[in-house]
């Protein structure tokens, strides 16, 4: 009897014990969902994707405050950095990005190279080419250390822009194909929402182009390489993100029918020699628009505003390019080169774009 009754105590510890383990493994699963810190970053970040300055001004210096010795400290500063890179302050920029990389090369290899990588854009945009070249090469050589939206997409499609300005075509295709099967790859890893989708292709579509360049045909090739990615998120109809697309696309837009004209393009000093380089630019552009009137959604389909607006804004910008292309026929005889155009109105054709395999899910507006 004693042994059965020092037996039954033993076991009523043991599942005491057995018990107490239990409710503290599920206290742990229950609080194992994001830190306050998390939440914080997170809001931080998205007021960053949403190019909201006075939101992300205020989370960064709550944050700062409430985590003085966050982790996520160089993260911040790499974001920091970013905006002064889009408000067109490039060495401070350049300035903030390599202070970063001298505190992450011994501590944090994903920041050093993620940091590496956005230095591209900042060298890009101060006529430091080689150097933009050299760090996507050393970046896409640690990919490992890179995200995956970075790693998979946003470098590729990178260098495909920096390859296609070498005229190195080849190179240049190669990268571009690298794009799209690693969009392909990060979208299939999990369900993506609209709305996160909205977030991938306005950040792709928003960050590639530099603000400094000025130059039309590198601007043009690059605009060709994403401007789809805009319209699919124009397409999504997500608040903040399809306006924010409309937005994105006319400026770019904007900047490229001005870069065919008044004093963006640099002079020659001939004037035959300046209608005909001033020509050639706008039947590309042209041809631009008509590759994106493809995307405009069917008569009976439900349309937003926002996509009456930017259609509307194409039709318009169409219009007058074709306006002044005739213009120029009228000034100058036509010429067997300029035929070789196909500019008239009635051997104008659109370019057959077709929507990359990764993006299967969005609705093909010609079927």
């Amino acid at each position: 009897m004693k042994f059965f009754l020092v037996t039954s105590t033993s076991l009523i510890v043991l599942i005491l014990i057995a018990c107490s383990s239990f409710i503290k493994n599920k206290n742990e699963v229950f609080s194992s969902g994001p830190t306050e810190e998390e939440i914080e970053i997170s809001k931080l970040e998205k007021s960053y994707y949403l190019n909201d300055r006075s939101a992300f001004s205020t989370a960064k210096e709550k944050f700062t405050k409430d985590f003085p010795n966050s982790n996520y400290k160089l993260f911040i500063e790499l974001l920091t950095s970013r905006l002064l890179f889009q408000d067109n302050q490039f060495s401070q920029a350049l300035e903030m990005n390599q202070s970063i990389q001298k505190s992450a090369y011994n501590v944090n290899n994903k920041i050093y190279y993620e940091t590496l990588f956005y230095s591209s854009d900042i060298y890009e945009s101060l006529g430091k080419l080689d150097n933009s070249l050299a760090v996507l090469v050393e970046a896409e050589k640690n990919g490992l250390f890179l995200s995956d939206r970075v790693r998979l997409f946003e470098l590729p499609l990178k260098l495909s822009i920096a390859y296609a300005r070498l005229n190195q075509n080849e190179m240049s295709l190669n990268y571009i194909n690298k794009t799209e099967s690693g969009l392909k790859e990060y979208l299939s890893k999990e369900n993506h929402s609209k709305k996160t989708l909205s977030e991938i292709y306005f950040e792709i579509g928003a960050g590639v182009p530099s603000p400094a360049l000025a130059d039309y045909y590198t601007d043009a090739k690059k605009f060709s390489l994403i401007y789809k990615y805009l319209i699919y998120c124009l397409h999504f109809n997500e608040t903040p993100y399809s306006e924010k697309s409309k937005q994105q696309l006319i400026l770019q837009i904007n900047s490229l029918w001005n870069q065919t004209h008044d004093g963006v393009a640099i002079a020659t000093g001939d004037k035959i020699a300046d209608d005909r380089l001033r020509f050639k630019k706008l039947t590309d552009f042209s041809r631009i628009l008509n590759s994106i009137k493809l995307f405009e959604p069917l008569e009976d389909r439900q349309v937003s505003t926002n996509q009456k607006e930017f259609f509307l804004f194409i039709d318009e910008i169409q219009n007058k390019t074709f306006n002044e292309i005739y213009a120029q026929y009228k000034l100058t005889p036509p010429t067997e080169e300029s035929f070789g155009h196909g500019i008239f109105r009635g051997n104008l054709k659109t370019e057959k774009i077709e929507a990359p395999e990764s993006i299967e899910h969005i609705e093909n507006k010609k079927q």
